[in-house]
């Protein structure tokens, strides 16, 4: 009997959603290019023993379908949190100057004797 879990999936082959899936917005994102190559691989480490819903979507008996299900699910997730992905990951990857956040004064400065 097949095991409903990810790892079952994974075995099968990649769940990275693709392109097409993701839609333009987060497949020309910046954290995607970078993300997309890991995908499986985080898969693998975090979620690889968690069980799949057992729903009409995911059907066990048809492991091909399920994959693509998954893929799906997966692409519809990220489009669906482009913008808060993309905020957090524009926060992470901004420079930052922790003396100007302190003492950073912008104007105009004069001394009046």
């Amino acid at each position: 009997m097949i095991q409903h879990k990810i790892q079952t999936y994974l075995d099968l082959g990649t769940l990275v959603p693709t392109n097409t899936q993701v839609g333009s917005d987060v497949a020309n994102s910046e954290w995607w290019s970078k993300l997309s190559p890991m995908f499986d691989d985080l898969i693998w480490l975090y979620y690889a023993d968690r069980t799949v819903f057992l729903n009409n979507r995911f059907n066990p008996n048809n492991p091909s379908e399920c994959r693509e299900n998954i893929r799906r699910t997966f692409g519809i997730y990220l489009k669906s949190r482009c913008r808060q992905i993309d905020r957090i990951y524009d926060a992470f990857m901004r420079d930052f100057n922790p003396l100007w956040n302190v003492d950073g004064v912008e104007g105009f400065i004069s001394k009046d004797t």
